[in-house]
């Protein structure tokens, strides 16, 4: 899987997982999105996926990130 089909899935995860909140934003949560990477393509590292959560957020897609959780502007989709 490349950079892009990694960014893809994570925008398509996000979509699919999380109703919008009240703002309407999407909020998922990393340990969500790990396991659903895990299910889905079990050979993957999850360091690309950090990597591509980082690639994310440096390209102002995400309004909040910590930990635990990503908030993802609705722009990003």
């Amino acid at each position: 899987m490349n950079y892009d089909q990694i960014i893809d899935e994570i925008l398509f995860y996000a979509k699919t997982q999380q109703q919008k909140n009240r703002n309407g934003e999407y909020s998922i949560t990393i340990s969500g999105l790990l396991r659903y990477f895990e299910k889905n393509s079990p050979g993957l590292d999850s360091r690309l996926v950090h990597d591509m959560i980082n690639e994310i957020d440096a390209r102002g897609w995400l309004l909040e990130r910590d930990c635990s959780i990503l908030v993802f502007d609705p722009a990003a989709f």
